[in-house]
């Protein structure tokens, strides 16, 4: 029967709209760290590569870029065994696992995932830059951090707000200069009384 006067049917595509499924996260492929990590011009010549040429390229990489991919896990990293530097902050990453095969690794940047433990990190001998700010971590254990990391940034996570918590990644540690986008030194990292500051006002 006809609406009343008056009365306007909903239009049935905009009554969906608010009930479209997220997309499903996606997974790493070759072709999308090539496509994000290769300028035009190396994608092209990338595409004219037979596919040994093709992997050989891969292997040589030294940056990845897969930030702002709706990646649902990290894997399929095994073709870029030369990479350094990583890029996976702003996907919807649960777990950090499948680095062992990074083995050069020295930047590592997570932020702003769904992480919520820190694990399978002491396969990155050399890591050096570690990101995982703005994650779900509430509970901390410090000796999953590889001790050559001398910048890390745990912001936005509810386990910074653990008694002792500076202390303890201090301590394990030995060469950090920079916590959570503060210099060690002036945060208070080696002199956590302040003495210093008193020694050098008092004169010699």
């Amino acid at each position: 029967s006809p609406l009343p006067a008056g009365i306007v049917a909903p239009c049935p595509s905009r009554a969906m709209e608010s009930f479209e499924p997220e997309p499903r996260p996606k997974s790493i492929s070759l072709r999308l760290v090539m496509e994000k990590s290769l300028t035009k011009g190396e994608l092209l010549e990338y595409d004219r590569l037979d596919t040994n040429e093709a992997l050989e390229r891969a292997q040589a990489l030294k940056t990845l870029h897969v930030e702002w991919s709706s990646l649902g896990d990290i894997a399929n990293l095994e073709p870029f065994e030369a990479a350094e530097v990583l890029y996976l902050q702003y996907n919807r990453i649960l777990r950090i696992e499948n680095l062992d095969c990074l083995p050069r690794l020295q930047f590592l940047a997570l932020q702003g995932n769904a992480i919520s433990v820190l694990e399978n990190l002491d396969c990155l001998i050399e890591l050096e830059f570690l990101d995982v700010s703005k994650n779900k971590i509430a509970i901390l254990d410090e000796k999953q951090l590889p001790q050559s990391v001398n910048i890390l940034n745990l912001r936005e996570n509810p386990c910074i707000q653990v008694e002792g918590y500076r202390e303890r990644v201090r301590a394990r540690l030995p060469d950090l200069v920079r916590l959570d986008g503060q210099d060690v030194a002036e945060s208070g990292g080696s002199d956590p009384l302040g003495m210093s500051g008193a020694l050098d006002s008092a004169g010699p």
